[in-house]
């Protein structure tokens, strides 16, 4: 308790009151929706909470949800992590509203994305007022706000939490800090188990800029990188390693839209990347105008000077110098062939380098700190009016199934209903109990008869008739096929389990997170042994 109050002080909890108050603040408009159809994704996403409420009853939790899909099993846990999701489907287990349940973990997403970016621009920049203006210029930002009240992209929204410690762990991984590595796997850990295209972006630019600093790289801190990288591993293993064995077996379409879209045709203009404002005639983009807000003027001049401006203007200019670089490179792809993807990370990044490098250049040059924080309040202001005008949420839905395995379409599910098809005439019936389909059947006198089940196929479904296994394969049409092989009658049961692969995965997984925390505390405890130790000696 002593402790807590000494981490809570009156500091901290002014910062925490700040924060707690704008989160809410920032989404109120979204707060005001009574429509569970308004935005992108928005059905979506509340049709995986509740399906994850409803899996929370099953033990263990599998990653398929049974009753997804007209009762067709959809294994979203697999493609998509839902770790997070568990805090709104536990709200929602508690009697608070579906909608209900994702705004208050809105208002928590919001909250912890503005505690990431203050503490990683605090252990960088060492100033107090300037990290905590950054992180709230970061949750504002016009992306970040499409991203949260446009398109519901839930998984990317919590993505912006974990990025802030992940580049706070490269830049102490970097410069002589490298043991606390903890803020890196923390921070990929996070985005892997939130985002994996946003996680698998970040790892390949911050590849790029530990090229940029490779003579800074010592082998202590290679020693601390090649553990930060097998820790992370093990930590997100019970997701990655079921995600690599289902796209390895099986072939797998992402949705029926990216079938036919062009990713050209999501690119934007290089004028527009700059002065873009969603919603307003600002923008020109090919492929509709609420994907993207520009970086803004402030952020090219204040690059501009981080290129020209003396050399001990600015600390640590190499790494500042590189992710400049590399998030340069990352816009410009944006306007050429690639999509909105990569605008992550270097939004985030030219954020971190603008606040750093004004600070640096009137801290050491004695211009007087008040214009920094007036220029960065205009800023502030410029954004939240921008952000305001993207609350324009649309009466549009996404309901493609994601990730489902080659053959399937959509239509065929609705139109096919609870059957099952056979290919030889026999006799049969079946239902549903709990995360399993019974089939009694009888009067089969053929050797190669096969039941093509209502159910999507995954890796893991398994068929037994008085405790012997039966054959599971995907059919043609991508639905789960059983042999009979010579059974002339009997009753089988089909089910969704943990692969052998999986359950080894979440072995490593637990015990890794518990060896890791351990260490944690044991190294807290050592450095506050340390602390007090030079105290008594002074």
């Amino acid at each position: 308790m002593k402790k807590l109050k000494k981490y809570l002080n009156d500091d901290t909890r002014y910062i925490i009151l700040i924060f707690l108050l704008v989160a809410i603040i920032s989404t109120l408009p979204f707060l005001s929706i009574s429509s569970m159809a308004s935005g992108h994704n928005l059905t979506f996403q509340l049709s995986r909470i509740s399906a994850l409420k409803e899996n929370l009853a099953l033990f263990p939790l599998l990653k398929l949800m049974p009753n997804y899909l007209n009762n067709y099993g959809y294994a979203a846990g697999i493609f998509s992590p839902q770790l997070f999701l568990l805090i709104p489907a536990t709200l929602n287990v508690i009697g608070i509203n579906l909608l209900n349940s994702y705004k208050i973990f809105m208002i928590i997403i919001n909250f912890f994305t503005l505690v990431t970016m203050y503490i990683a621009t605090k252990g960088i920049t060492k100033n107090h007022k300037a990290s905590l203006l950054l992180s709230v210029i970061y949750l504002v930002i016009p992306y970040r706000m499409i991203d949260a009240y446009i398109k519901f992209a839930l998984d990317e929204i919590l993505s912006f939490v974990f990025l802030p410690l992940a580049i706070l762990g490269l830049y102490y991984l970097i410069f002589n800090n490298e043991k606390k590595y903890y803020y890196l796997v923390l921070g990929l850990s996070g985005l892997i188990l939130s985002h994996i295209i946003s996680a698998y972006i970040t790892i390949i630019i911050f590849i790029i800029i530990l090229i940029f600093n490779y003579k800074k790289l010592t082998k202590n801190k290679l020693y601390y990188l090649a553990q930060s990288i097998i820790i992370t591993f093990c930590l997100t293993a019970y997701f990655t390693v079921p995600l690599l064995e289902q796209i390895l077996t099986t072939k797998y379409s992402l949705n029926i839209t990216t079938n036919d879209s062009n990713i050209v045709e999501t690119t934007i203009t290089l004028w527009n990347l700059v002065i873009a404002i969603p919603f307003t005639k600002f923008i020109s983009f090919k492929y509709n105008s609420w994907l993207f807000g520009g970086i803004g003027i402030t952020f090219i001049i204040i690059l501009i000077i981080c290129f020209i401006k003396n050399k001990r203007s600015i600390t640590n200019k190499y790494f500042i110098k590189s992710i400049a670089i590399t998030s340069i490179a990352c816009l410009l792809l944006v306007t050429l062939i690639f999509p909105w993807r990569l605008y992550i990370i270097p939004i985030s990044i030219l954020l971190l380098i603008g606040i750093y490098t004004v600070y640096q250049i009137t801290n050491k040059e004695k211009i007087k700190k008040q214009s920094f924080y007036n220029l960065s309040w205009v800023t502030l202001f410029l954004f939240f009016i921008i952000s305001i005008s993207i609350f324009k949420v649309l009466n549009t839905t996404n309901i493609d199934i994601k990730y489902h395995p080659i053959g399937v379409k959509d239509k065929d599910i609705i139109q096919r209903g609870e059957t099952i098809v056979a290919n030889n005439n026999i006799t049969y019936d079946f239902y549903r109990e709990n995360n399993q389909i019974i089939i009694n059947f009888d009067n089969n006198i053929y050797s190669s008869t096969t039941l093509e089940l209502p159910l999507l196929y995954y890796k893991g479904y398994s068929a037994f008739i008085d405790e012997k296994a039966l054959k599971v394969s995907k059919s043609q049409d991508g639905y789960v096929l059983i042999n009979l092989n010579k059974y002339e009658e009997g009753t089988i049961k089909v089910k969704y389990d943990y692969t052998i692969l999986t359950i080894i995965s979440m072995g490593i997984s637990i015990f890794t997170q518990l060896v890791f925390i351990g260490n944690l505390f044991k190294k807290n405890k050592y450095y506050s042994h340390l602390v007090n130790l030079n105290k008594v000696n002074q």
